[in-house]
């Protein structure tokens, strides 16, 4: 069996001691003998189309080079972008499609109808006077040194989200599969805390605007595509294994995503 775990906006596969998907390559290797596990590395800041090209060269190669096995069927996760990445990538609107490669598609919370947080970043960077308000002067500095292209945030609001459904329908010979983080839905000290504070406000800003449960960047409406959506009581970086609130390599509490990408798998391996 082949595994492709793709990350998502301004993912990576590694940085030094820290993984995109902390700890869920060893675990799964561990847990399912004979396994090939192939975690990418797209441009962070690319659109889906950039993306989605180097994941679909990557994939090729590691099947040509022995990474993954040739006679084995391919099974993607994809973590938030990444399942947009995927998608293109399966799509026969896609010229260049492997579609004919790949036996499923697994999604976890990944916008497939946009985001509202990318709409708002969107409407604040593209307000007509942002020097005169600073929260869109200092949106604007921040995206411009971060070298965010305009299309890769673009590909995440509503209505680039609805131009990309538009443009590239799914292929039908791909199961696929979902799953929607709903947020932590734990109380401390009496207060209910769905998310690590970094995207407490994102998450108030979905609440409001969709009404619907959400992990702090994606709700569970956008997150539904294909079977499922299975729910998990996590916030977008708890469902790849990281707590922000304890530090960048500090596990998840009360939420055991390496059980979860377990189940995943376990369920494929029945396909």
């Amino acid at each position: 069996m082949n595994l492709v775990l793709s990350h998502g906006f301004f993912g990576f596969a590694s940085v030094g001691p820290v993984s995109y998907f902390n700890g869920v390559k060893d675990h799964l290797a561990a847990r399912f003998p004979g396994i090939r596990i192939l975690v990418p590395a797209v441009p962070a800041d690319g659109t889906i189309e950039v993306r989605g090209t180097a994941l679909a060269q990557q994939i090729d190669q590691a099947l040509t080079d022995g990474t993954l096995d040739s006679g084995q069927p391919v099974h993607i996760i994809g973590h938030s972008m990444g399942g947009l990445d995927s998608r293109f990538i399966l799509s026969p609107d896609n010229p260049g499609n492997i579609a004919d490669r790949i036996a499923s598609l697994t999604t976890i919370s990944t916008p497939h109808k946009g985001s509202p947080v990318a709409d708002v970043l969107v409407e604040i960077r593209d307000s007509v006077n942002p020097d005169e308000n600073a929260l869109g002067h200092a949106l604007s500095a921040a995206l411009a040194q971060a070298h965010i292209p305009v299309g890769g945030l673009e590909n995440l609001t509503s209505a680039g989200a609805k131009k990309f459904n538009d443009a590239f329908r799914d292929n039908d010979s791909t199961k696929k599969f979902s799953v929607a983080g709903v947020g932590r839905g734990i109380k401390v000290f009496g207060i209910h805390v769905d998310t690590c504070l970094a995207l407490r406000l994102a998450h108030r800003i979905i609440k409001e605007r969709t009404g619907e449960e959400n992990d702090g960047l994606v709700s569970l409406s956008s997150a539904t595509w294909g079977t499922g959506p299975y729910l998990w009581p996590a916030d977008h970086a708890h469902e790849i294994g990281h707590n922000l609130d304890l530090g960048p390599q500090a596990a998840p509490t009360q939420f055991d995503h390496l059980k979860k990408y377990e189940a995943l798998v376990d369920r494929l391996t029945l396909l």
